[in-house]
């Protein structure tokens, strides 16, 4: 498999990642599969987090793997920034409160 083939399917799955995460409440990909939130206790279906969490897994460590062998630092970053999405998408929103003065 050529350079540009990894580097590319490295960063296709982090992007996924990014796209079809259920927790940020979007969840475009899981969205555009049929899968929506229960209104009962707002979780999705076990089998979807299981899922979702496999492909995290996998973006993460391929990611990994294709930066350090291929000496990409700037992937070897965006795939350990995934898994800190959370404190990523919390921090930009703390910002914009306080840039709005809320």
């Amino acid at each position: 498999m050529s350079i540009i083939n990894r580097i590319s399917i490295a960063w296709t799955l982090i992007a996924l990642c990014w796209i079809a995460d259920p927790k940020l409440g979007s969840g475009l990909g899981l969205w555009l599969l049929g899968y929506h939130e229960s209104p009962i206790d707002d979780q999705y279906p076990a089998l979807v987090s299981w899922v979702y969490y496999l492909l995290l897994g996998t973006a993460v460590g391929y990611g990994l793997y294709v930066g350090w062998t291929e000496r990409s630092p700037i992937l070897m970053i965006a795939s350990v920034l995934t898994i800190f999405k959370w404190l990523i998408i919390f921090l930009f929103m703390a910002l914009l409160l306080t840039m709005a003065g809320v």
